[in-house]
């Protein structure tokens, strides 16, 4: 699985990427941890290779999610995980699943999103034969 994290700074992002990276999975960042921006300014943005899943967490700092990947991932139709949205959080309008923390069943949780994706995506869209005008 190929997984986008999109905080730069981040107790629980540091936690996902080592369960990730431990479980075999390759693990691809928004924003470099060491520098300020999307790594898209200085190199290829990962969501131009085949990404799975993006997971968003808030900032340690500011405790704010970041617009920018999750807008990114959003558009380019990779589904969202957000962990440690508090209930109005923003990010829970684009993110497929809400996850309260990380634990040791990230791993599992992030294969069901990717799945459910999946499936939702081989279903395709509907074709303008399989809708009446009138029903």
């Amino acid at each position: 699985m190929d997984v986008l994290l999109l905080a730069s700074r981040s107790l629980d992002r540091f936690k996902a990427e080592e369960l990730l990276t431990e479980a075999g999975h390759r693990v691809h960042a928004c924003f470099a941890t060491d520098t300020w921006g999307c790594v898209a300014l200085e190199a290829d943005c990962p969501l131009e290779h085949s990404i799975d899943v993006a997971v968003s967490t808030p900032d340690s700092i500011c405790g704010c999610f970041d617009p920018q990947g999750i807008a990114c991932s959003w558009k380019a139709g990779v589904p969202v995980v957000a962990i440690g949205a508090r209930p109005l959080d923003a990010v829970l309008r684009y993110a497929d699943e809400a996850i309260e923390r990380v634990t040791p069943k990230l791993v599992e949780q992030l294969e069901r999103v990717v799945e459910k994706n999946r499936a939702s995506s081989a279903d395709g869209p509907l074709s303008a034969e399989a809708v009446e005008p009138n029903d």
